[in-house]
């Protein structure tokens, strides 16, 4: 039996369903009542602390929420990343800095680059010499083929001669050609390394505030891969954030762009959103286990598969300081509004292994137990599908 320390049967939230559901409790007197751990149909104003409280059945709206964890991210942000190897030479500002469009907020190191630079540079200057020099050959190899001729129509050398004179000049045009083919490549080079030095500094695509900067400055980012972005800087601007939610099947089946969400913070501080997206694309993560993650073991290269899932995001604004990126935070999608014609509260209700009861005063009958059905559950009420009789009066204990 699932009892709290007052010996009451606990109230267990289902967070795989967004109803709040009541364990069953075993050998539970049916004159006995289920405690509420909220005070909110407490008759304050009569101190009737302990005793039993009148409480008659009426309408009420049930919502079926989706509740799920969530990471949050600002909405407007700058990135700065490096798309080629490089070290970082000086960083100019520090995380928590007010920042504006257009400021400089680190520099790479461009020494190594110049010093390339120049290399093709130079390489590209001797080539552009051999090319011409090799103009200048073929040019006047191509006169002196014109005057063998000549003499060939004349019968003064042989054909032979003029077969030699032209196998020469075949072997300059396609040293020319791999020449040129080189000339490009070089180029290329140059377009590169001089990119590199034009992206060598690094600034704010908007005004903010700096959040997150390169943990080791003197570290070579974008080693492993030349063409990787690594971050150094990220500028964001706050009020407006999204919280990205990992959804199961089942619970992304209930949900749709624009429904209201609750978005609450680790601080406890809660912000009105609504859904603005949600994937059609089903994700499966795999965690690695920690052995695997080195590539020996018995279970290398083994992964544990999680539960796949489906992005969706709600959007929210708050003012204030701004939130880190990555935090955690839980979301509460309101999937639907039930709207029940006869509800009670579930410290109404008695909730045992042989059903549900509630207990029912009616003027000249007098006290009885009276079994019920139950509908929609909700987090403080529940729907009553059992018909009550408009004089029957339930009774409530509260401790």
């Amino acid at each position: 039996m699932l009892k709290s320390g007052f010996g009451c049967p606990l109230i267990v939230v289902m967070y795989l369903s967004s109803f709040v559901v009541p364990a069953t409790a075993k050998d539970v007197d049916t004159t006995a009542m289920v405690l509420a751990s909220n005070y909110s149909w407490r008759d304050k104003s009569s101190n009737l602390r302990g005793e039993d409280l009148p409480i008659k059945a009426k309408a009420c709206a049930i919502e079926e929420i989706v509740v799920a964890a969530a990471q949050i991210s600002s909405q407007k942000y700058s990135e700065s990343r490096s798309k080629y190897p490089t070290t970082i030479k000086s960083i100019h500002v520090a995380v928590g800095d007010k920042v504006k469009r257009g400021a400089l907020l680190a520099s790479a190191d461009t020494d190594s680059l110049k010093k390339m630079l120049e290399i093709y540079l130079d390489y590209e200057r001797l080539i552009r010499s051999e090319l011409k020099v090799m103009a200048g050959k073929t040019e006047s190899t191509k006169a002196r083929r014109a005057r063998l001729k000549s003499l060939v129509e004349k019968k003064i050398v042989s054909e032979s001669d003029l077969d030699q004179i032209d196998k020469w000049i075949q072997t300059l045009e396609n040293e020319r050609e791999r020449m040129l083919n080189q000339l490009d490549s070089i180029r290329k080079s140059i377009r590169q390394y001089t990119s590199q030095i034009h992206d060598a500094n690094f600034y704010s695509e908007i005004d903010g505030e700096v959040t997150r900067l390169i943990a080791d400055p003197k570290s070579i980012i974008g080693l492993l891969n030349a063409m990787s972005e690594s971050l150094i800087a990220r500028v964001e601007q706050s009020g407006a954030y999204t919280a990205d939610i990992p959804l199961l099947d089942s619970q992304v089946q209930k949900i749709k762009v624009g429904m209201n969400a609750k978005v609450t913070l680790p601080d406890g501080s809660s912000y009105n959103g609504h859904v603005t997206q949600i994937s059609t694309l089903p994700f499966r993560e795999k965690r690695d286990d920690a052995r695997s993650s080195r590539g020996y073991g018995v279970n290398a290269g083994s992964a544990t598969e999680l539960p796949i899932t489906y992005l969706a995001k709600v959007d929210f604004k708050r003012p204030g300081p701004i939130l880190p990126a990555g935090l955690h935070a839980s979301v509460e999608i309101i999937a639907e509004i039930h709207q029940a014609k006869l509800c009670l509260p579930w410290n109404a209700i008695q909730v045992s292994d042989r059903g549900n009861f509630i207990r029912a005063f009616t003027e000249g009958s007098g006290f009885r137990v009276e079994p019920i059905t139950l509908g929609k559950m909700g987090r403080y009420y529940v729907e009553i599908l059992s018909p009550l009789s408009e004089n029957v009066i339930t009774l409530s204990r509260l401790w």
